[in-house]
């Protein structure tokens, strides 16, 4: 579904997240499958939930900062 839709879009990159990409056979998979776009993988961070929530907290306090306030 990623794929049709980043395909359709125009997209050429996609991020790659969450815990399952812990599993070294579904990441290859996943790559392999992929293999026709740029793919993002957390290296500073978890790939699981540690790291989405990392990307919520950053994306909030952006959107805090575009409206003024101040963390």
């Amino acid at each position: 579904m990623a794929r049709d839709c980043a395909t359709v879009r125009g997209i050429d990159t996609m991020v790659c997240s969450g815990g399952v990409l812990h599993n070294r056979l579904l990441a290859a998979r996943l790559t392999f499958y992929l293999a026709d776009f740029t793919l993002l993988f957390a290296q500073q961070l978890p790939a699981g939930d540690g790291a989405i929530a990392y990307g919520q907290a950053v994306i909030a306090a952006a959107r805090g900062q575009a409206q003024g306030i101040q963390p």
